[in-house]
């Protein structure tokens, strides 16, 4: 498999596609019997697809538990500042 720069979005994506292309062949071929995958890439296609879209679903997840985290810091600063009178008038 090859290396990657995490903080390279286009070789992380490279490196999963790649990966599930791997495992695509691999697990149809095993299931199928070997060459069913070359003779069949419309599902080595398909089974990219699925594996793009788990991705893709994976990375949204994970960047909404990132605004969660972030919006409960928020509230916290804002409970915390009302909580010693920050922004009281007189």
């Amino acid at each position: 498999m090859p290396y990657f720069d995490p903080e390279n979005p286009t070789d992380e994506v490279q490196h999963w596609l790649h990966f599930i292309m791997r495992s695509a062949v691999g697990e149809i071929d095993s299931t199928f019997g070997d060459g069913y995958a070359k003779a069949h890439p419309e599902l080595v296609g398909s089974y990219l697809q699925a594996g793009a879209s788990m991705l893709s679903a994976k990375k949204i997840g994970d960047s909404l538990g990132e605004i969660a985290g972030a919006t409960n810091e928020v509230v916290f600063a804002i409970d915390r500042a009302e909580f010693f009178g920050a922004g009281e008038t007189e």
